[in-house]
């Protein structure tokens, strides 16, 4: 079983949206950093689960299981949950058509497992 983690967040909140998002992953040994332009820490967190499920497909990788800590994503991904923001549908429904094709886990994480993975 491989392990991986992931995580994003939104730079420079101003209640106006934020000026950026970033997100972080760990696959392996494999760790990416990445600035994204959306305006949400769930876009950014969104963004940040379909990058590293790209790497998992891209690589044939097996038995693969993420996690987050975003219980939205968590939930919403594994069908628990609806998705009611209409910004959030598109990625929820390409991180599912990825989790289908990578046939990956999602699971869901304290923050302080995150941040022990991740730094952040």
């Amino acid at each position: 079983m491989k392990l991986a983690y992931c995580d994003g967040g939104t730079i420079g909140l101003n209640g106006r949206g934020a000026t950026g998002g970033y997100g972080s992953w760990k696959c392996g040994a494999e760790t990416r950093r990445l600035e994204h332009a959306y305006a949400t820490n769930n876009e950014s967190e969104y963004a940040t689960l379909i990058d590293l499920l790209g790497y998992v497909c891209a690589r044939g990788l097996e038995d693969v299981v993420i996690y987050c800590d975003s219980q939205l994503i968590v939930r919403q991904v594994n069908g628990e949950w609806k998705v009611k923001a209409g910004n959030l549908r598109g990625f929820c429904k390409h991180a599912q058509e990825l989790m289908r094709d990578s046939r990956a886990r999602l699971e869901w994480v304290p923050r302080e497992t995150i941040v022990r993975q991740l730094g952040h």
